[in-house]
């Protein structure tokens, strides 16, 4: 119970969860309020059917004012003691539409008539409204005039109206529902600072709420509670960071910016990187707005792609942690090449080693191989057989191989390639890949040069080293009976040639052409990449002179395929690729 003139301490806490501007109302509950009188003073001349934006036009407007009002002023429409008026002005004068009334119906429903007529005196009908509103109402009285930009009002009026408002105890407001607002109202004036312009429902409910404030307030059983929080904010950029490509085993450094995007100081407590040595902070202390450049560093220890957290702990509202997504790829390289003087004598069979160049750090998974060199096919030979030996072993892996003849070089080229598991290992400097076995033959040279032409090392090369072609080796006949006219071209003594493939790439089938010198006997295959037989399309004496066999492709998978074609002892192979 409080008496007369008695004043009550009451202590309101304010602890916000979330940053920025906070409102409330505050409410008590008594047994005694002072009733709201309103008067809705509204323009009815013929501008205000004129169309604003969003499809709207000003008598909408303020029908929507009223029936916001009505359910704003308390938390149910209108109170047993509360009342409202319409009264309506052009230039005719000013009427009352509605007398105050507590029922809500006749405030929301009741539209006062616009005719053709021209806009009113605005000073004139407001001081129409107070005199309305002091003659007939008890309760806290208040004015809200809708008008539209073709109703103005001096910087004369707009003082004088304010001082009487004041001195009657009048809460006066005026909402300009137009698209130039306060220019109407002319904001030099004491009383523009008091009133809102707006002429959509969003901006009108902002006009209405802020408006009726100072008459809830002046209920004296309701307070309006306002607050900023403060708190820090902080954010990296660019929102992640990437390394890229760095070597294994080397570093590369990168910076990224962090900000106090908050309202309040935040200090820096440490910065834990996974992917090397924590980074070292410029400076503890951010200030709101303020920034530092942080630098972190990536060292690969192995292959592929890697990702991890940078954990940023600060201190703010209390110890937090932002998480920080960085990644890089971590790659290695290697040399391939022969750079090796092989020596040999015709009949025998040499071995030429295909050498690693550069030690790498770990173990790589290798599931496939291709390798090409190039030779001089008048003085070596290239023989199936034992083709793997070395990194590359043949217990780990399948073995195939296809030279490559061209009839006006005497430089050919033979390619290895298969599948399987195993790891790759380079713990020296140099080592072994593989080294395949050649036949060495009479000549029309005493030496020819030996080039990795290609190499490929996995089929998906991610995650694996880097492989670049080295030095070239060279092989050198240990023959004391070389001569010019004694030399003669292997390919001279073949019973068969393979003339040509077309069409290659081929989609359903493709025509093999090949020669017989003389009648022989021939076998003609084909095989997949994996070296399984698909097809076997001759077998048996053939005449001399060309023949051309077709292989259908029809329901085989694409890719590669090569034929064989094994004549006198020699076989003949060549590559087809299958395309749908």
């Amino acid at each position: 119970e409080v008496s007369s003139d008695q004043d009550v301490a009451v202590e309101v806490c304010y602890r916000p969860r979330l940053s920025g501007d906070h409102q409330a109302w505050l409410h008590f509950e008594s047994d005694f309020k002072p009733p709201f009188s309103t008067v809705f003073l509204q323009a009815t001349d013929s501008s205000t059917f004129t169309d604003l934006d969003e499809g709207l036009h000003a008598r909408q407007l303020m029908r929507e004012a009223r029936r916001r009002y009505a359910d704003w002023i308390q938390p149910m429409p209108f109170g047993d003691d509360d009342e409202a008026a319409i009264m309506r002005f052009d230039d005719r004068g000013t009427d009352v539409v509605v007398n105050y009334s507590s029922n809500y119906p006749d405030i929301i429903f009741t539209e006062p008539d616009s005719l053709k007529t021209g806009p009113g005196d605005l000073a004139a009908a407001m001081n129409d409204a107070i005199d309305y509103a002091v003659a007939n109402a008890d309760g806290k009285r208040i004015v809200i005039a809708m008008v539209n930009e073709s109703t103005g009002l001096s910087a004369a009026d707009a003082a004088a109206l304010k001082t009487r408002a004041e001195q009657e105890d009048v809460i006066l407001a005026v909402a300009a529902l137009g698209r130039n607002g306060y220019d109407l109202l002319e904001n030099d004036t004491p009383l523009a600072a008091a009133f809102d312009s707006c002429y959509t429902l969003q901006a009108l409910q902002s006009f209405v709420y802020e408006s009726t404030r100072l008459a809830i307030e002046s209920k004296r059983d309701s307070v309006q509670l306002t607050g900023v929080s403060l708190a820090p904010r902080l954010e990296a950029r660019p929102h992640r960071l990437s390394f890229d490509s760095v070597r294994v085993g080397e570093r590369s450094c990168r910076n990224f910016t962090l900000t106090n995007k908050g309202n309040a100081p935040l200090e820096l407590l440490r910065i834990i990187s996974s992917f090397g040595p924590d980074p070292q902070l410029p400076q503890r202390t951010l200030l709101p707005g303020d920034s530092i450049h942080v630098e972190l560093c990536f060292t690969p220890t192995h292959l592929d792609c890697c990702s991890g957290d940078v954990i940023i702990v600060y201190d703010g509202c209390g110890t937090d942690t932002l998480v920080y997504r960085t990644d890089g790829f971590g790659y290695d390289s290697l040399m391939v090449g022969i750079a090796d003087t092989v020596r040999g004598m015709p009949g025998s069979v040499v071995r030429i080693p295909v050498r690693l160049y550069g030690r790498i750090p770990a173990s790589y998974e290798v599931d496939f191989y291709k390798l090409s060199i190039s030779y001089n096919r008048t003085m070596l030979y290239p023989l199936k057989e034992n083709i793997l030996d070395g990194s590359i072993s043949q217990e780990h892996f399948t073995a195939q191989m296809n030279p490559e003849f061209d009839d006006t070089s005497a430089t050919a080229l033979v390619t290895y390639w298969g599948f399987g598991s195993a790891p790759l290992d380079s713990e020296t400097d140099v080592s072994i890949l593989l080294q395949p076995p050649f036949l060495v033959l009479h000549g029309d040279a005493m030496m020819t040069p030996l080039r990795v032409e290609s190499v490929t090392l996995n089929e998906e090369p991610r995650g694996q080293p880097v492989v670049t072609i080295g030095p070239a080796g060279v092989f050198i006949a240990d023959s004391l009976g070389f001569h010019q006219q004694r030399l003669i071209d292997a390919s001279e003594r073949y019973l068969a040639k393979v003339i040509g493939t077309y069409p290659n790439p081929f989609n359903s089938s493709v025509t093999i052409a090949y020669q017989l010198r003389e009648v022989a006997a021939l076998r003609l295959r084909v095989l997949d990449a994996l070296g399984r037989q698909v097809a076997e399309l001759e077998n048996g004496v053939r005449a001399a002179g060309t023949h051309r066999v077709r292989f259908d492709a029809q329901g085989l998978p694409t890719g590669m395929y090569f034929y064989h074609l094994e004549s006198g002892g020699v076989v003949l192979s060549g590559s087809m690729l299958h395309l749908k």
